[in-house]
């Protein structure tokens, strides 16, 4: 019985679709627009259903809407995503670093950016060229003269290779720029990245040591320091140029032979809103107090913020290394140049050789 009715329909199947009129309705726009009709209250019947529990305890998932994802999927491959880090700043605990800022936005074009810190001596030469234009319109109030101003065009010392020999150093990043580029060997180099007054405790030197233990193992005749960049937008003067004191003082106990030169933060550079080169000079004032509070033939402030900085008190453009912060190469020579004159006015050099005889 089924199969005869299933021939019935089936002929008459056969018979409708040779109909040409058929045919024609098949192919016609009113066919299209009814069936959209049927789908578009299916569609919105089904939206009635969300949130609304079937007998099997199943939930009909939302529909989608398909305009919203194709600009979700446009957005994302042109955007730019913005991330916003938020550094708690507490004084207790010590588990950032110093050179954290607290906002960064960060683009496709953050890589260009990140690419371009590292370009060689020329090209940043030739970019400090076209950015020295657009702060020549600029009113800036120029910076006094420093201390050592009298030294930048002194020469070489005849006594450099003398104090290069028994130099060592103990900073942060700025200051690693002596044993990355060949100026100081590295047994001779206590520097790291990050380093600052207010964590310093947090560091270890020479494979394992704290700062004071690392200078009385390598035990140097002279020793550079130069800590603070890190410091002036986690610290205070006061507290920075007192911890340093602290550790000049406990170096001078354990080291009775070492002459202990105490550099001042560098300036930075226009390209850089890292902090400001007038509370850098605060921070150096403090620390220079805090040297001469000292009161020891062995110990000396330096200023190395005059040795790099334009007559605006900010660094050099042939000196930034790309960000404003960091050095090019040839600037530790001219620290080093610098220094060697400054102390061929000292008695640094009759002390050690006191103390080698």
């Amino acid at each position: 019985m089924m199969n005869w009715k299933c021939y019935i329909m089936g002929s008459k199947l056969k018979e409708l679709l040779k109909n040409p009129r058929f045919r024609n309705f098949l192919r016609s726009p009113e066919l299209a627009m009814l069936l959209l009709v049927f789908a578009s209250i299916g569609i919105i019947w089904a939206s009635t259903l969300k949130g609304h529990d079937l007998p099997d305890n199943r939930t009909v998932p939302a529909v989608v809407d398909t305009s919203e994802l194709n600009n979700a999927l446009t957005s994302s491959t042109t955007a730019v995503t913005a991330t916003k880090h938020t550094t708690t700043e507490e004084t207790t605990t010590e588990e950032t670093t110093a050179e954290t800022t607290t906002e960064e936005t960060t683009t496709t074009e953050a890589a260009t950016t990140a690419a371009a810190s590292e370009t060689t001596a020329s090209d940043t030469a030739a970019e400090s060229t076209s950015g020295e234009s657009e702060h020549d319109n600029e009113e800036r109030t120029k910076v006094p003269s420093g201390n050592v101003s009298q030294y930048i065009s002194a020469g070489t010392s005849p006594n450099s290779d003398f104090y290069q020999q028994r130099i060592a150093i103990a900073s942060d990043s700025i200051a690693y720029g002596f044993n990355a580029y060949g100026f100081v060997p590295y047994e001779r180099n206590m520097a790291q990245e990050s380093v600052s007054m207010w964590n310093l405790d947090y560091f270890t030197f020479c494979g394992g040591y704290g700062l004071v233990d690392a200078v009385s193992y390598v035990s140097p005749k002279l020793l550079y320091m130069s800590i603070g960049m890190n410091d002036v937008n986690m610290n205070d003067p006061y507290a920075y140029s007192s911890k340093y004191k602290s550790v000049i003082e406990q170096i001078m106990s354990r080291c009775p032979d070492t002459n202990i030169v105490v550099a001042g933060i560098t300036p930075i550079g226009y390209e850089s809103s890292f902090t400001s080169n007038e509370r850098i000079r605060e921070y150096n004032s403090a620390l220079e107090n805090a040297v001469n509070s000292i009161g020891s033939s062995r110990v000396y402030y330096f200023d190395a913020y005059s040795v790099v900085s334009d007559e605006y008190g900010m660094l050099r453009y042939d000196c930034s290394g790309g960000d404003g912060i960091h050095l090019q190469t040839h600037c530790y020579s001219d620290f080093l140049n610098t220094l060697f004159n400054f102390l061929d006015d000292t008695n640094v050099k009759e002390q050690i050789e006191k103390s080698e005889r």
